[in-house]
């Protein structure tokens, strides 16, 4: 129920597709998540972490969305998406 509250208010519940991936990521990154333009379910987001020191990481970023929660993401949220 938790994960579809996320979903129904816009947010992008990802889980990492490498769990050792997590302590990749430190304060002081910057986060890019690629090609949302393609976001589709069954396919995984594409995430580049960029450190201090310029080096960039590829990690690889799970979701259980399905076409109409892709939808309220698109929208902002399921409410918005209901407005249209």
């Amino acid at each position: 129920i938790l994960e579809t509250n996320l979903k129904k208010q816009g947010l992008l519940a990802l889980t990492f597709d490498n769990p050792d991936d997590y302590n990749k990521i430190k304060p002081s990154d910057r986060i890019s998540l690629i090609d949302l333009k393609s976001f589709a379910p069954d396919k995984k987001i594409e995430c580049h972490v960029k450190h201090l020191n310029g080096e960039t990481e590829t990690i690889k970023l799970n979701h259980t969305f399905n076409e109409a929660q892709i939808e309220w993401f698109k929208a902002g949220s399921a409410l918005n998406a209901m407005r249209t």
